[in-house]
């Protein structure tokens, strides 16, 4: 039973998030899955909404009718993760056809793609008491789950008053059940997830949101046959055996590095997050010697977890890290590595060369512009280091134009300025567009008089055999009676 709410579906349809007969999915005759897809295409349409109202209203639509529960704030202001989002569009559309299921606001959503055993799983793990540890040196506690990954243990910080307050009966939050060092919690893997309200507020969702972070590194954990081998081994407080592992399908469908870097990091963490780190060092020093500055933290550590976890070859990174560099080197960016860059422009040194060279060409033509890679970089160098270089390179440039085409007087004029008259009128006269490396092109631009252009153009016109030139001069010629004769 489809809710009866034409006022939504209309709203939908006339903002533009879905098409089609609003009367259709308020009528009740839609199937189900086609409600949880036009609420998935409505979510998916929000981001490209021209008006910034519409996204808050969706979610309060939804959230006054009873198809999720919560603050419609947290969806609207970006807060949700994907697959929160797409757990909206599953138990909207469940409300939508009469099998509600409910949803909070901001956070417990189930990851999607698993199986209900391994959801089961995930509350068995991360469900019950957590340990308390303590570190003696640092005075600091931790409440602590594993995630299903060879008993890795995820830490929640709390202080004294945060431990009273947690545990205010029999003075419980004096007892430890380990006492650790950093030193330990490092040896162990061990994960720093937060503070001590997180796991008492909804410990579900705060382990499945490290899910979804530590599967950066761990790719495996979001897949379902390792997930069941995962979970099982945690459950059972035991190590993954290689013969599990070799019998999953991620272990037959990747690559030898990235078998390596599972067997590594659950094995030996500290080891694991030392070759992360030397990775991370590696890719900056690369990124700068190919002359980006302040290569972006988040974008190296992405690159470093790319070739550490095996998901790049070495020379797929080094290929990465030149198309990084260089824009115009003709190398394809891979597709996450563009999402990961944005609308970030980098400072690499390609762009500033790329900036002096089309300022180069912009004041000084193709004929007087011609400058050498040392000019270039010296000029590239100012730019980058000088907040007023661009300034002092107009200024530069500027004065190189007065002194090649002092016929023009305004120092303001750049090259492109001047010639734009006279490209058209060479388009017209000969119909092509004109080669400005042409000393003829030159000559007129210098003559800077339209009847001396026109004169140029013509005579020029008959010696290099232009159609346009001659026809025009044998149609005028049948009226005088005269005869042109070709040169060429």
């Amino acid at each position: 039973m489809a809710l009866p709410n034409m006022g939504f579906w209309e709203w939908l349809v006339n903002t533009g998030l879905i098409q089609g007969d609003p009367n259709y999915y308020a009528s009740g005759d839609a199937q189900p899955s086609e409600y949880e897809n036009a609420i998935r295409v409505a979510i998916g349409a929000l981001e490209g909404a021209s008006d910034s109202r519409v996204e808050p209203v969706f979610y309060e639509w939804l959230v006054s009718m009873g198809a999720i529960e919560g603050d419609p704030t947290y969806y609207s202001t970006g807060k949700a993760s994907a697959s929160e989002l797409e757990n909206v569009a599953v138990v909207a559309g469940g409300f939508l056809t009469g099998t509600p299921n409910a949803a909070g606001g901001g956070g417990g959503d189930p990851v999607a793609g698993l199986t209900p055993e391994q959801e089961e799983l995930i509350g068995e793990v991360t469900g019950g008491d957590p340990e308390i540890w303590f570190n003696d040196a640092a005075n600091q506690w931790y409440l602590v789950y594993y995630v299903p990954n060879t008993n890795v243990p995820l830490l929640y910080a709390a202080d004294d008053e945060k431990m009273d307050a947690l545990f205010p009966e029999g003075g419980g939050a004096r007892a430890y059940d380990r006492l650790v060092t950093d030193g330990d919690i490092a040896q162990m893997g061990g994960i720093h997830a937060g503070t001590a309200e997180d796991p008492f507020g909804d410990p579900y969702a705060a382990f499945i949101e490290m899910l979804e972070k530590e599967a950066l590194i761990r790719p495996w954990l979001l897949d379902e046959d390792m997930l069941a081998i995962l979970f099982e081994a945690a459950l059972e407080e035991r190590q993954v055996t290689e013969g599990e592992l070799k019998s999953t399908r991620w272990w037959k469908t990747h690559n030898e590095d990235e078998r390596a870097w599972l067997i590594l990091i659950n094995s030996d963490p500290l080891t694991a997050a030392q070759n992360i780190k030397d990775a991370e060092t590696n890719i900056r020093a690369q990124l700068e010697a190919l002359g980006m500055l302040n290569p972006p933290e988040d974008l190296v550590a992405w690159l470093a977890d790319k070739r550490q976890t095996g998901a790049w070859s070495e020379v797929t990174l080094e290929s990465q890290l030149r198309a990084l560099a260089d824009p115009l080197s003709g190398i394809s960016m891979d597709a996450e590595l563009v999402e990961v860059v944005g609308k970030r422009e980098l400072d690499t040194t390609r762009l500033h060369e790329d900036r002096v060279a089309d300022e180069v060409l912009k004041w000084l033509g193709p004929v007087y512009g011609s400058w050498g890679q040392t000019q270039i970089e010296k000029w590239a160098g100012t730019l980058r280091n000088d907040p007023d270089g661009m300034q002092q390179l107009e200024d530069h440039l500027r004065a190189q134009r007065l002194a090649v085409f002092p016929e023009y007087e305004n120092p303001n004029l750049s090259y492109e300025d001047i010639v734009s008259p006279w490209k058209a009128v060479w388009e017209r006269t000969w119909g092509e567009i004109p080669d400005e490396l042409d000393p003829l092109f030159t000559e007129i631009v210098r003559a800077n008089d339209i009847s001396e252009a026109g004169r140029l153009l013509r005579e020029e016109g008959l010696v290099r055999g232009k159609d346009t030139v001659i026809q025009s001069l044998e149609g005028a010629s049948l009226s005088t009676g005269s005869t042109i004769r070709r040169t060429s």
